[in-house]
């Protein structure tokens, strides 16, 4: 059979032609199984031209912006696959009803329904995310938790709080020969185990054991004595461990440590223990205060003299304690000066020196070199500003003292000026309390060698601190 529009062959049976879209004249009743479907245009409802079935995809039908697909009543909701079409017209060139349209083919085998999950999925995540993220920061606490207290458990002997310190004092006669070690938070222990304390020198790795620390009420304590030479000469850091019974070097947990900052140490030791160009190559500050207190002897020995020659001898000692060697006014004290009782006491170093070479300018400059070293530290810092200021203090009363003893030379008669000396020697020893608070203070004004020396020491205190 041929189509009478286009004379191509088409099937018997058929309604339209396959080929040119003609209605054909047939004797069957109308079946839905071999309708065309016509294309969509560009607006829905409205048709165009018949093209065959199978051209049409749903990718090629245009979606209104403001289109919300819905198909649960739709009668149109069919799952893919079926072949069943819609129901068409039997007239000609009627338009085909177009079914709901959906942005993606649906997987075989489901309804068309759009699915409208996304949201729920991202709550889900974002829950789980969070689920997670809780975790990894409670585990991150923990670890940290367990590394601040040695071991990690309770049973530890260690308190979270557990600190302590370690200041240098003289004794027996001997600068800084003494330590006292103070530790607060320490849990009495009971396995018959003890506290012991060890100075170690890093740089010749040495450990030196000081004592083990006594329980007092709710502290421990150790008061060490180094006979014959300061303790901050054997070594630069602390350690507190748990021994047993007997032991002569540290093998147990260290409990607390501290330790002085290697670079900041030279120049404190320089302060406190030795400097290369001292006499004796002594200590700036322990030389310091050992001419000080010459002086204070020597002004005193003016008290309630009459003897001019003696006053004269007294004069020239002075000169000689402030002034150092290298001054021009500085001569040895003639052989009389003897059978008076005036003797010579200055180690030709000079309180100020010449040119201010002595020991209070090397002091004010070591204490200054200690607290701007890569690796000082707060205490240091303060400390050494401390010991600034009171060197400053001296330098203004030891420059009084010096003009009064060249005049009492040239007038060895005028005891207003022996006065004045004796004053202000009291005053660089103790300091003065210009503000009547009660209380002299290291400051500008105030502070004098006491506060000086114990503001050296306190550079090289030690904070004792749980290890990690």
């Amino acid at each position: 059979m041929h189509c009478p529009g286009c004379n191509m062959p088409i099937d018997e049976e058929g309604a339209f032609c396959g080929h040119c879209g003609e209605q054909l004249e047939s004797k069957r009743p109308y079946s839905p199984m071999h309708t065309r479907v016509a294309p969509v245009a560009q607006k829905i409802g409205q048709v165009g031209p018949v093209v065959q079935w199978q051209h049409i995809t749903l990718d090629e039908v245009p979606v209104p912006q403001n289109f919300v697909p819905l198909v649960a009543k739709s009668p149109f909701s069919m799952h893919v696959g079926s072949k069943t079409p819609p129901p068409m017209s039997n007239k000609p060139n009627t338009p085909v009803p177009v079914p709901p349209l959906v942005r993606s083919m649906p997987v075989s085998g489901h309804s068309l329904e759009p699915v409208n999950g996304t949201g729920r999925n991202m709550v889900f995540l974002s829950i789980v995310l969070t689920i997670l993220i809780v975790g990894i920061l409670a585990g991150a606490l923990t670890l940290v938790q367990h590394k601040s207290i040695p071991g990690g458990d309770t049973g530890n002997p260690l308190l979270s709080g557990a600190k302590g310190s370690a200041s240098f004092s003289d004794g027996q006669g001997q600068p800084n020969s003494s330590l006292s070690i103070s530790v607060d938070g320490l849990r009495p222990l009971t396995d018959g185990s003890r506290y012991v304390a060890w100075m170690v020198n890093e740089e010749t790795e040495h450990a030196s054991l000081l004592g083990t620390l006594k329980q007092e009420d709710a502290s421990y304590s150790l008061n060490f004595q180094h006979s014959g030479a300061s303790v901050l000469s054997m070594g630069n850091k602390l350690e507190i461990t748990q021994e047993g019974a007997q032991t002569t070097l540290p093998t147990g947990p260290v409990m607390l440590s501290g330790r002085l900052p290697m670079e900041s140490l030279v120049h404190i030791k320089h302060l406190l223990i030795s400097f290369p160009d001292a006499p004796g190559k002594i200590g700036l500050l322990v030389g310091l205060r050992g001419q000080a207190q010459q002086l204070y002897d020597q002004t005193h020995q003016l008290n309630g003299v009459k003897d001019q020659y003696k006053t004269r001898c007294i004069a020239q000692s002075i000169i000689n304690l402030i002034e150092g060697n290298h001054s021009t006014r500085v001569h040895p004290l003639n052989p009389v000066c003897a059978t008076k009782h005036v003797a010579s006491v200055d180690d030709g170093y000079g309180l100020l020196g010449n040119d201010n070479n002595g020991y209070i300018a090397n002091v004010a400059m070591h204490a200054s070199l200690a607290a701007t070293q890569p690796d000082t530290t707060e205490t240091i810092r303060a400390s050494a500003q401390r010991v600034i200021d009171a060197s400053d203090n001296f330098k203004g009363w030891l420059s009084t003292i010096d003009q009064d003893a060249q005049t009492l030379q040239d007038n060895p008669t005028g005891t207003d000026r022996a006065q004045d000396m004796i004053g202000l020697s009291e005053r660089i020893i103790n300091g003065i309390d210009l503000d009547h608070n009660g209380h002299i203070e290291s400051i500008k004004g105030e502070a004098g060698m006491n506060n000086a020396y114990q503001d050296g020491q306190a550079m090289a205190k030690i904070t004792l601190l749980p290890s990690a």
